[in-house]
């Protein structure tokens, strides 16, 4: 019927169709109805076309999965209305009459704008992602949990064969059961689920993610079901009890609020102008490397480990683009500032589940300003890259003294590149941190001369101090000459 209501069936009744009238095998009540239908399908075609270009309707989501999956994290569903004021609504329950409309919403994602070249491979993709839908669809569902299933094996590095296999004997088992028994199960829970396998389970992953799935239909049995735990640490709440009843036993759709911060937007922005994926977030992994072995972590260790690093980085990422150091920076530096506050927060959410230590840099960014100290570690990045990766400490100096900063901040970021005796102590007496990095940036390349023995001749390195920029001497004369009688 899909193809019957399509721009393809159309073509069929204006030729297969009228030629087989003229041969006598076919009525020409009947080539109306085929050529209606073929008309039908292709306005729904353009209808589709013409509500996704006014952002009405959502389709697959693109050829992006990076942007889809982030997207979708913000609330958008494949196949759904999107209203102005947030709300998304799936529409996949009408396929599938309605799969000539969602080729056009698909062909108009894939085309973008520009569909005035809309090439064959754009429309083959629209077209085969078209009967998403219909695997949604009951009847359909088991086959659309073996597919679920190989592509969970598929992407956990496990052999795809006992996947399809395990999934197609628990669908066998639990065919008996009605789908209210479902539909009652997921009224109960107030926030989404998910199954969890453990590496070291006695049952294979495969095995607990097929009984898992059964046992999401099957009320009063829970097996390896966990919280859903998105990529900023929160749990995804399903609505009041009313709401949740209403949605499984009369709605046939789903439903969703799409929430978007101004962080999250930056990230979008940023996305669309460097096409670096590094910049979303991603869930966490099941395991890590703890003192060089493998740490695979069990569910309840997953939930506090996922949550907390999400939380943090949903939190640094929010003070990072807020803050007015951010906003002065490239859009690659920026890059490299949100893939820092991403490694911190995940560094820090596995120190706080097992014995995982830290990088040093993530240490000294203790008693920190941390938005301050990611731009300031982006900016270094950007020294490195134009010094064929070396960082003099002129130049740390001088790039502290550009920032704005206040005096505490300026000698706490100093300190977590050089922590030597030196600066501490002109610290303790009080000089302030722009006079201290002013005399560091004329001062820290100039070397004494030396004797004809390679020692260094006394007082050759204060004349050279004195003999630079007189202008900028004067500035800090005073406080230089304190640190040369401290023995600088």
């Amino acid at each position: 019927r899909g193809v019957e209501y399509s721009p393809i069936g159309l073509m069929k009744s204006l030729s297969y169709d009228l030629a087989q009238v003229k041969a006598g095998k076919l009525t020409g009540a009947e080539a109306i109805d085929n050529i209606s239908a073929g008309l039908t399908g292709t306005g729904l075609l353009a209808l589709g076309a013409l509500l996704a270009s006014f952002g009405l309707i959502r389709g697959h989501g693109g050829g992006d999965e990076d942007k889809k999956r982030f997207e979708e994290m913000l609330g958008h569903q494949a196949y759904s209305l999107e209203l102005p004021g947030g709300a998304s609504v799936t529409l996949d329950w009408l396929a599938p009459e309605a799969l000539p409309f969602f080729i056009g919403v698909n062909l108009w994602e894939q085309a973008g704008a520009d569909t005035e070249n809309v090439t064959l491979s754009e429309i083959l993709t629209a077209v085969s992602t078209v009967t998403e839908p219909l695997l949604e669809m009951s009847c359909l569902q088991s086959l659309n949990d073996v597919f679920d299933s190989v592509g969970y094996a598929s992407a956990n590095g496990l052999d795809a064969l006992p996947a399809a296999l395990a999934s197609a004997a628990t669908s066998y088992l639990t065919q008996g059961l009605p789908t209210i028994l479902g539909q009652a199960e997921r009224s109960g829970q107030e926030v989404r689920m998910t199954t969890y396998t453990e590496k070291n389970g006695f049952l294979t992953s495969d095995m607990q993610y097929a009984l898992g799935s059964a046992s999401a239909r099957t009320p009063g049995w829970d097996f390896n079901q966990i919280p859903y735990i998105d990529a900023w640490g929160r749990k995804e709440t399903t609505g009041s009890t009313l709401e949740r009843m209403g949605n499984n036993f009369l709605n046939p759709a789903y439903t969703s609020d799409v929430k978007t911060s101004k962080m999250e937007e930056e990230l979008l922005r940023l996305y669309d102008a460097t096409g670096e994926r590094s910049v979303f977030p991603s869930r966490a992994d099941k395991y890590f490397t703890e003192d060089g072995a493998r740490k695979d972590l069990t569910a309840e260790e997953y939930v506090r480990y996922a949550t907390l690093k999400g939380q943090k980085s949903l939190a640094l990422l929010t003070e990072l683009t807020e803050s007015k150091q951010y906003k002065e920076l490239s859009d690659l530096e920026k890059v490299h500032a949100i893939e820092d506050a991403y490694d911190m927060a995940n560094q820090q959410a596995k120190a706080a589940v097992s014995k995982y230590k830290p990088d040093a840099w993530i240490t000294k960014a203790g008693g920190v300003d941390t938005a301050a100290y990611l731009v300031f570690r982006a900016n270094l990045d950007a020294l490195r890259g134009e010094n064929d990766g070396k960082l003099k400490q002129a130049d740390v100096a001088a790039l502290l003294t550009s920032l704005e900063l206040d005096d505490e901040e300026r000698w706490s970021l100093y300190f977590s590149q050089y922590d030597g005796k030196e600066a501490h102590e002109a610290h303790d007496m009080g000089i302030d941190a722009g006079t201290y990095l002013e005399f560091k940036a004329a001062t820290s390349d100039m070397t004494a001369d030396k004797d004809a023995e390679g020692n260094s001749i006394p007082g050759t390195k204060k004349e050279k101090v004195m003999e630079t920029d007189r202008k900028q001497i004067d500035l800090f004369l005073q406080k230089c000459d304190e640190l040369m009688q401290a023995g600088f």
